[in-house]
């Protein structure tokens, strides 16, 4: 006896948000950048520079935002006045910043704010300080996350026949990879992807 057996998906897609982290770096104990908490409008950070004290090759270290966040100058020269950090941005067009620092030998933690504009995008803050004349790197991200849901739907199917769990596949149409599957069981009628990435590490989106 041979049984045909259709299934209809219809994919539905919830409300984008930032709810996953990600975090590296070069050399922690130089720099290390990581990202503490987040909302819908900021994001707090925590900067650790020169942990061990060790004899940095310059007092610079420079941060640099990418995505649709800000940081607020004036707000940070405030925060880091204790600490004797002061903050500029040398080209008022471009996200990049520099701390310069008060001493090569002295290890600091700071923690400083970014502004989210809007939702078009990741968060990726990045700091770059040098040590031994080489540069140093760390860098985190926020990732802009969404929930896919569908219904489904099985038709065709004989009335003493129990229909099979269904594999589902969900793929990134850009590149034909498989992001996540998931086995539904017959008497299921809808399904959700959680945590699904919204855009790729170079800003695009995912579909």
């Amino acid at each position: 006896m041979l049984i045909t057996l259709s299934v209809v998906i219809n994919s539905v897609l919830r409300a984008a948000y930032a709810d996953m982290t990600t975090s590296t770096a070069d050399n922690e104990n130089i720099i290390k950048l990581l990202e503490t908490s987040h909302n819908n409008s900021e994001i707090n950070w925590q900067l650790d520079i020169n942990k061990l004290s060790n004899n940095l090759s310059k007092d610079v270290v420079t941060l640099k935002l990418q995505g649709a966040h800000q940081i607020d100058l004036p707000a940070l020269n405030a925060a880091f006045k204790e600490q004797r950090i002061e903050v500029s941005q040398p080209d008022g067009s471009q996200s990049i910043y520099r701390l310069k620092i008060n001493g090569l030998t002295q290890a600091y933690t700071v923690n400083l704010k970014t502004y989210i504009i809007d939702q078009s995008s990741n968060y990726r803050l990045t700091a770059e300080t040098t040590s031994s004349e080489a540069p140093i790197q760390s860098s985190d991200v926020v990732y802009q996350l969404k929930e896919v849901t569908g219904q489904l739907d099985y038709q065709k199917v004989p009335v003493d026949v129990t229909a099979p769990d269904t594999i589902i596949y969900l793929v990134n149409t850009l590149t034909n990879e498989m992001v996540q599957k998931q086995s539904v069981p017959s008497t299921a009628t809808t399904y959700i992807f959680n945590y699904v990435r919204t855009y790729d590490n170079n800003g695009r989106a995912i579909d």
